[in-house]
């Protein structure tokens, strides 16, 4: 399998990077504030992105990020998991 790893240093250039790079997949953890979390997970709707979000096992689901996400995975998930999560993406 041929990819790349793009790792963006701040929100800021993660949303640049949605903007104006071409993503198979995004992984991202859940971020705060809200706000910023809103406009990330928009960005990644629009462009139709298929992505996994990693939470806390204590954060709350909203029903927008259901829908704006592809799978929404507890940032302890095992690799196997996440491996098995990609390929379901990729297909």
């Amino acid at each position: 399998m041929d990819f790349e790893i793009i790792i963006s240093d701040s929100v800021d250039e993660l949303i640049e990077n949605i903007e104006y790079e071409s993503f198979d997949i995004l992984l991202t953890d859940r971020v705060k504030p809200d706000i910023v979390h809103e406009q990330i997970g928009k960005r990644l709707e629009e462009k139709s992105i298929p992505s996994i979000l990693f939470i806390d096992k204590d954060t709350v689901i909203s029903g927008i990020d259901k829908a704006r996400f592809s799978l929404i995975k507890d940032k302890f998930t095992n690799y196997n998991d996440i491996k098995d999560s990609l390929n379901s993406l990729i297909r």
